[in-house]
């Protein structure tokens, strides 16, 4: 039985999610507002079980709080993974692009 995308998420331990999080953030230009990775969500899973590998897409919001002007601003954005399944782990790679253009 397949997989739910979700548990995936579940599946990742919080320091590697955290990592994660971190490299994203640490690709942006603009660092603004203290940006942040909130509501982490995996869509498109795919899985060959033949060859164990497959890949994924990590959704996720990119929240800004400016705290001079009580103002918040908010990004969707997502990340594409390839992995493959070795020795009963999961090893996933994937390159974040950030889409947003800069003036």
């Amino acid at each position: 039985m397949p997989i739910p995308p979700n548990r995936l998420l579940a599946l990742i331990p919080s320091e590697q999610c955290k990592a994660i999080q971190d490299l994203i953030i640490d690709t942006l230009a603009d660092r603004d507002g203290a940006p942040e990775l909130e509501e982490l969500e995996i869509k498109s899973l795919q899985y060959d079980i033949k060859y164990r590998q497959g890949t994924f897409r990590m959704h996720f919001f990119v929240t800004r709080r400016f705290c001079c002007s009580d103002q918040e601003s908010c990004t969707r954005d997502y990340v594409d993974w390839k992995f493959i399944i070795e020795d009963d782990r999961l090893l996933a790679d994937a390159t974040y692009i950030n889409w947003t253009l800069d003036n």
